[in-house]
């Protein structure tokens, strides 16, 4: 079983990686003015990795801009310390803090203890999500906000592995519905699946594109299939784990009363 999903947190030694989506011990620095002689600079770092857009480097430069007026090391490089080292005579860039990912190397860059770089949504896959549909949800978290079109496809592709992972393995995803909604599922249900195929349909098709694909309803979508898996998969499990408690003889007199003829 994979691990389970811990969203990123300035409090946090270890969470899911929003780089990489895997769960693994993070090492936090902070930025200081320093004398420091050959040594890369934060600035050499950050634009050596292109880790940072345009509205990104603003909100960095606004901050180191800060932090020079302030103080009295106009001139000083800035350079990156572990949180937990002694800075010398280093002056300690306020708001600014970074975390290395120890699985994949990234690093994510934090502003005031939220992070400006990756992109990163709060969004996070239901827990009884099956892997499958956990890999392909993240995914199309990953690409919400520089494709919103593209978050919509794959959020349909997710639905159809739930499908597939319900046991409906009918060759379209409108007959997996089909079949859904003859087993029983609930009409709101219904709703929310038809949604989601309907508006990943339209983010593949040329001639269906429009200016309804937005970030705001490309995330709707997320929603829905965390939703989809609540009602799914953890109501009746939960239902299930809780009619087992019931005694033999009960569970015989219900199946001897639903049994009956009418």
């Amino acid at each position: 079983m994979s691990p389970s999903i811990i969203p990123p947190s300035a409090s946090k030694r270890a969470f899911t990686c929003p780089s990489c989506n895997v769960t693994a011990h993070q090492t936090w620095y902070r930025a200081a003015a320093h004398t420091m002689v050959n040594a890369i600079t934060l600035d050499q770092h950050l634009r050596n990795q292109s880790i940072i857009d345009a509205k990104q480097k603003q909100i960095y430069d606004d901050v180191i801009g800060e932090n020079r007026a302030k103080s009295q090391w106009i001139d000083r490089p800035i350079h990156l310390f572990k949180s937990d080292s002694p800075l010398g005579d280093g002056r300690s860039v306020k708001h600014l803090s970074f975390s290395n990912c120890e699985h994949c190397g990234s690093v994510a860059v934090w502003y005031k203890n939220s992070i400006i770089f990756p992109k990163y949504s709060e969004i996070q896959p239901h827990p009884d999500m099956p892997n499958d549909v956990k890999v392909t949800f993240l995914e199309a978290v990953s690409v919400l906000k520089t494709s919103p079109r593209a978050s919509s496809a794959l959020a349909r592709l997710g639905l159809e592995q739930l499908c597939i992972a319900l046991g409906f393995k009918q060759s379209r995803l409108d007959e997996k519905i089909k079949a859904l909604v003859k087993s029983g599922i609930s009409t709101d249900t219904q709703q929310m699946l038809d949604y989601i195929r309907l508006a990943g349909n339209d983010a593949v098709h040329p001639e269906r594109i429009n200016s309804e694909d937005t970030i705001e309803n490309s995330e709707i979508l997320l929603h829905f299939i965390n939703r989809i898996c609540q009602r799914l998969i953890t109501e009746p499990r939960a239902a299930d784990d809780l009619y087992q408690k019931i005694s033999d003889r009960s569970k015989a007199a219900i199946e001897k009363r639903d049994s009956a003829e009418s």
